[in-house]
Parts: C-alpha cells; structure tokens; sequence
C-alpha cells in the first residue's frame, strides 16, 4: 500500500451536523447502508466498491475509522480512509492509498487520487484548521504588505507544511489550480506576490525565499537556523524540466513529511494495541504463549504480502515516471541532487566520476534513492531521526546494505577515501535492483559520527564484494 495523500487536523466547534455524522453519511452513500449498519465494527461490498470500518471509543469519546477501496479496471485499487475522534474539536485523519492487483502496468489517473471527498468539503466550508490556522482549499495571496503575517505563520505552531507559490515577473504562477486540488486540507496554501518575494529574499536571503513562479513546501518546525534545503524548492526548467511534475512532487513531499510526523497513527487501532498492552501486563505472563506466536506469524505473513504489493507498485510507478522527462542520467541526478545542498550530506569528487561511469538505466529512480539519502542525512544531522538508518530507507522503498571489514580489506582502492584529511572507509550503501549494472544502482557512504554527516564516496554501479 502506497500512501499518496495523508494528513491531520480538526474541526472547527460548533458545526450543523457532527463530524461522526459526515463520516457515516458519506460511507453509507458509497457502500448503500443505512446509519445503523455502522454502530460496531464491519465490512460490506457493492459493485467495485469494498468498504470496512471500526467504531470505538477513545479518550472517552466516539471514534469511528472507515476505509472505502474501489476497485479499478487498470488493475489498481484506490483507498480512500478518514477516521474522526469526536472530541469536544473534533479530529481528523484522512489518507488516500494505492494498491497495485493483477498484471497491469498503467499508473493509476491523477482525478483519481484526489483528497476524499468528504476532506475537500470540510476544507471548502472552511471549517477545517491546523492548530489556529485555518485550511482552504485555494491560495491566500500574499502582499508585500502581509509579508510579516506570512512569515509568522511559517515560524509558527503548525502540523501541517506551507505550500508557497510565487509568480514571474509577468504575475505567472506554476500549476496552482491543480496542486492545490491534489493536496486540499493537507497543507496551507499562499501565493506570494514578485514584491513579496523579492522583500523575502532581501530579508532572509534568497536560498529561503520563493520566487519567479517557483513553488516550495515549507516544513512545520521552520527555523531560520536551519539549512533552507530542508524545505524542497521546485523550480520550473531549472530542478524541475518538466511543469507538469510539480504537483505531484508537491504531494509527495507533503506525505513524506505527514509519515515524518507519525500521521500513520491511527487512533483506533492505537487505542486498541494500548488495551492489549494493559491486558498483557495484568496476567503477567499468564497468556497463551502458543497462540501469541500463532498471531505473530499471521502479522509477518501479512506484512511479507503487503511488502511485495508496494514493491510490485513501486516498480509501476517506476515505470510511468520514466515515461516522463527528468534527468537523463545517474550523472545528472547527482548534480541535481547536490545543487539542493542536503543537510547532513558530504559529497566527495570520487562521488560523481563514479556517477559518470554508473550503466544504470532508469535515472529517475536513481534521483529517488539520492532524495531519501538527503532525507535520512538531514535527520541524522539535525537529530531528527527517530527510527535507525536501515527502516528510514525502507519506508522510502530503499535498501540499505553493509560491507563486512574482510571485503573493504580485500579491495582497499575501491572502498577508501580521503576526507578531511583522513583515510576514511565506505560502508554504509543505499541499494537497488540486482543484476547486471543496467539493472542496478548503488550509493555508498562513510557514517561520520563526529559531525553526524553521511561522506558519500560512490554513485553508481555496485562496488566489488566476495562474489565479484
């Protein structure tokens, strides 16, 4: 399951009808069922639509959490989820996921993967709101003269990114209509005027600012102490070739920072792992070891099946964005990597002579593994990162390998650099694909726990081990 739209937020008070009411109305359309049929947990199927739900109460108040996934004759399926805790502000979580069943390889249409319907009628009325912020569903243009209120909202207390576009010099801005319908109510939209933009820049430099029809996603927690990478600019016909791709990479860059944040935990399920926890605790090793085990081995296999429906995806996905324009080889993905400057990130000369030399066919892949890298760089430099290096690649559809002390002996003029004066040694690698060079691609670094940087030494093929 891939997620491609996620996000996290509340209600406003005192609305008509209650958000509860919304979430059954809205699953009782879809599916054919009447209110009462969502009083306790259930399933129910109609046509190409299958919808399943769990009502529970946490913290005291109802809670319901339903998933509605249709079928699609391109072979995808289309999970759209909202679950709602009706507290005395009620709060949302809402997410839309793919799936990928049978053989087809065509990429499921971007109409689509839309926010949930509900979400984007909650946004629309405007009675959706990220702590004190309120979401809507178009940009909110912002004047030279609001520039300081603009500013304040990204320094503020906010869950949700920023999504920032700016216009030319001729008031041309980049695909906002359809960014915006693809990440309503999961990011704060502003368009900032070319004055605007240009007083931004004066302030606080222009590696901060967005400008000349750029559109760039603020992160929540913005500092200006921090590097300004942290927060992904797409440039038209500079970083990004192609216009028509930045939508979609706006959205991916809202769900990875929605993941970032733990929007994945859903209250139910929480609350229900909690209540086992406690129940557990209470016996005290009095539970059934045998059906313990039986339970776990009925989670792998579960996680093992779903492991190779997102790598079956992923490779679709992989598919369609080659289709598209981007860099045109491993070369030009690391250059384009490295003019971001990612937190955290050393990038060594050997890095891109290998890069030149890399045989790797699908440079939009390699671009991938390079932009996780950044990501994981960034959080291990800024002491973000909550979770080891090897589960942080792997929710980004990335492996990480090690080479053992005998196989770095064995070939000390591949896997030894100098740095900073030092012999440092290449260990840690980012992997892809198996095979001949065509088919694979490697990215291998030096963990420097001093400055808490990654060192890469090697973009490309795979380096020499005891099967070579």
């Amino acid at each position: 399951m891939l997620d491609v739209y996620l996000t996290k937020f509340a209600l406003k008070r005192g609305s008509r009808r209650t958000a509860y009411d919304d979430v059954v109305s809205w699953a009782g359309e879809e599916l054919g069922l009447d209110p009462d049929d969502f009083q306790v947990d259930g399933e129910a199927e109609r046509d190409s639509l299958r919808g399943r739900w769990f009502v529970d109460r946490v913290e005291g108040r109802p809670a319901i959490d339903v998933s509605v996934s249709r079928f699609r004759d391109d072979g995808f399926v289309v999970v759209h989820r909202v679950e709602v805790v009706d507290l005395d502000r009620p709060h949302v979580r809402a997410a839309v996921s793919v799936r990928k069943e049978g053989g087809s390889r065509q990429i499921a249409m971007p109409e689509a993967l839309n926010p949930p319907r509900l979400v984007q009628e909650w946004v629309a009325t405007g009675d959706a709101i990220d702590r004190s912020y309120p979401l809507g569903p178009e940009p909110i243009d912002v004047p030279v003269t609001d520039l300081d209120k603009f500013l304040e909202k990204l320094r503020g207390d906010r869950a949700l990114p920023v999504v920032c576009f700016s216009v030319d010099r001729h008031g041309q801005d980049t695909e906002v209509a359809r960014t915006s319908r693809l990440v309503a109510g999961a990011a704060h939209l502003v368009r900032l005027s070319d004055d605007a933009s240009w007083r931004f820049s004066h302030e606080h430099g222009k590696w901060w600012s967005t400008y000349n029809s750029a559109v760039r996603v603020y992160r929540p927690g913005l500092d200006w102490r921090q590097k300004p990478q942290t927060h992904p600019l797409f440039i038209p016909q500079m970083n990004v070739p192609v216009v028509d791709a930045i939508p979609e990479m706006v959205r991916n860059a809202v769900v990875r920072d929605a993941h970032l944040h733990g929007f994945t935990n859903w209250a139910i399920p929480w609350e229900r792992l909690r209540r086992i926890r406690e129940q557990m605790e209470e016996v005290d090793g009095a539970a059934d070891e045998y059906a313990w085990v039986e339970l776990l081995e009925e989670v792998e296999q579960e996680r093992d099946e779903l492991r190779r429906e997102v790598e079956a995806l992923q490779a679709a996905l992989d598919l369609a964005s080659a289709e598209t324009s981007g860099p045109g080889s491993v070369y030009e993905a690391l250059v384009a990597f490295a003019e971001r400057d990612p937190g955290g990130i050393v990038l060594l000369p050997a890095a891109f002579e290998s890069a030149q030399r890399a045989s790797f066919r699908r440079p939009h892949r390699a671009q991938e593994v390079l932009e996780a890298i950044g990501e994981l760089g960034e959080a291990y430099h800024s002491g973000t990162l909550d979770t080891d290096f090897e589960s942080f690649l792997r929710f980004r559809g990335v492996k990480l390998g090690y080479v053992s002390s005998g196989v770095r002996k064995m070939h000390p003029d591949e896997y030894t650099r100098i740095h900073g004066g030092r012999t440092i040694e290449l260990s840690d690698h980012a992997k892809v694909g198996t095979g001949p060079p065509t088919n694979h691609f490697r990215v291998y670094w030096y963990r420097d726990e001093e400055t808490r940087t990654l060192v890469i030494g090697h973009v490309g093929n795979h380096l020499p081990n005891k099967m070579t």
